[in-house]
């Protein structure tokens, strides 16, 4: 028998045995740690929102209107309500209270089937693994752009509020309660003859990124009423009208907008010609007949002035000569 030399020979001698057990032993313990993991996630159901559900009132009159073109353009609205909800932890139900009137949910989003033969939308399939066995849904929602105007190629919501407005309630406990809110899309058919007997509406979960991420606004969103529907019930009810969808009523002629214009009158009228009243020549050669005897004094007075200022001014430009004329009349 080999002599290992105590406690610290026989350790050195059989480390690199102790040491290949030892890692046995912890690929083992991590091998049944990742089967027990995967047991547990395997049997456990995909978790989901209570999305909230459309309570779609029925069209009113003048929502569907046939354009000058011949196209119909249906404008289809409606509401949503979110209830509170704590069904279970799969649900995530929405805790809605006075002070997280939302939860910690974003809001609310909306897509519309409109049943268009030349405009299908898009394909998305919605299920849920909580059913036995487990249920899906296939739906055509949205706008593929078959008219400009149709551009509903994704998750609609209102972005100043998205989670509508909050209903205390009490309910289930003090400052409890649910949110409520309103939905609205326009969709442009081609012609009469295209116009489906109804519409429906999707409403989705926005989750809680604010703004809502592209999972959350893409149809491929599963978090919805559809899914919600097959969960609760199984199936996705489109034949109860005011809930998930709505009949069209009846089509109207768009209002014709009528130019008036006002003629004028403008008569014409033949100007008068106005003629210049005929002169007389006077007949004969013209005679002076003078000035009478006011004239002839007006006469002599001027010619008496005309004298005297003559007389003046030269008598003032000459005056020494006229001193001496005056002395050489006078005989001085």
């Amino acid at each position: 028998m080999n002599h290992l030399g105590g406690r610290l020979g026989r350790h050195r001698a059989l480390d690199p045995m102790d040491g290949t057990r030892a890692r046995r032993r912890w690929m083992a313990r991590a091998l049944v740690a990742v089967a027990l993991t995967g047991g547990v996630l395997a049997d456990a159901p995909a978790a989901m929102g209570n999305a909230a559900s459309p309570t779609a009132s029925p069209m009113l009159p003048g929502s569907v209107v046939i354009n000058a073109n011949g196209t119909v353009s249906v404008t289809a609205a409606g509401t949503w309500i979110w209830v509170f909800g704590r069904e279970s932890p799969i649900t995530q139900g929405l805790d809605a209270t006075t002070r997280h009137p939302c939860d910690s949910r974003t809001g609310v989003g909306w897509g519309v089937v409109w049943n268009d033969p030349n405009d299908p939308g898009f394909a998305e399939s919605y299920h849920t693994n909580n059913r036995n066995p487990p249920v899906s849904y296939t739906v055509h929602v949205g706008s593929r752009g078959y008219y400009p105007v149709n551009s509903d190629d994704q998750v609609e919501y209102n972005a100043s509020h998205p989670c509508g407005t909050f209903h205390q309630t009490n309910n289930p406990g003090p400052g409890d309660g649910y949110d409520a809110g309103t939905w609205s899309e326009t969709h442009v058919y081609k012609n009469v003859a295209s116009l489906p007997k109804f519409v429906c509406v999707i409403t989705y979960d926005l989750g809680l990124a604010k703004p809502p991420g592209p999972h959350r606004i893409s149809f491929g969103n599963n978090d919805n009423s559809v899914q919600w529907g097959l969960y609760n019930a199984g199936y996705w009810n489109t034949l109860a009208m005011g809930q998930n969808c709505e009949a069209l009523v009846a089509p109207v002629s768009a209002p014709t907008t009528t130019v008036t214009t006002t003629a004028r009158t403008v008569s014409h009228t033949t100007p008068t010609t106005i003629r210049p009243a005929a002169v007389t020549k006077p007949s004969g050669a013209l005679a002076f007949t003078g000035f009478g005897p006011d004239g002839r004094l007006l006469v002599l007075f001027g010619l008496l002035f005309i004298l005297a200022g003559g007389g003046i001014y030269l008598g003032w430009r000459r005056r020494d000569e006229l001193r001496n004329l005056i002395t050489w009349l006078i005989g001085w």
